[in-house]
């Protein structure tokens, strides 16, 4: 999956996503199901020194590749964060804005879809 990601963002940054969601300098924002990071440069960006940012996801393999990440680019204002049982240990009310994305490929069992072929925009 990782690979995926990194040939996807050759054509199209997450950085440039990032910025039209109008995100605040100072913002404290939880990038949930953050996957291996790949918006957490970018977020680390606009929300700046005084900001805050928490990285959760459910996969312990995930949150290795973003830890990689988060000393690769040395963002020194980023929390991981692994949800067990749907549980996350950040407080009620502590976020200013959270972001869920890329995360609609773990839809069918929610959805209780059985293949990809009963999504007729695919």
């Amino acid at each position: 999956m990782v690979g995926v990601y990194w040939v996807v963002d050759l054509f199209y940054s997450p950085e440039k996503r990032i910025r039209r969601f109008g995100i605040k300098k100072g913002t404290t924002l939880l990038d949930y199901g953050c996957g291996p990071g790949r918006y957490l440069r970018g977020f680390y960006s606009v929300v700046g020194n005084n900001g805050k940012v928490y990285a959760a996801d459910i996969h312990e393999l995930a949150l290795y590749y973003s830890k990689k990440r988060i000393k690769k680019h040395s963002l020194k204002n980023v929390e991981l964060l692994l949800v067990r049982d749907y549980h996350c240990d950040i407080a009620d009310c502590a976020v200013d804005f959270i972001c869920a994305l890329d995360m609609l490929h773990f839809g069918d069992c929610v959805l209780g879809r059985n293949s990809a072929a009963e999504y007729p925009c695919w």
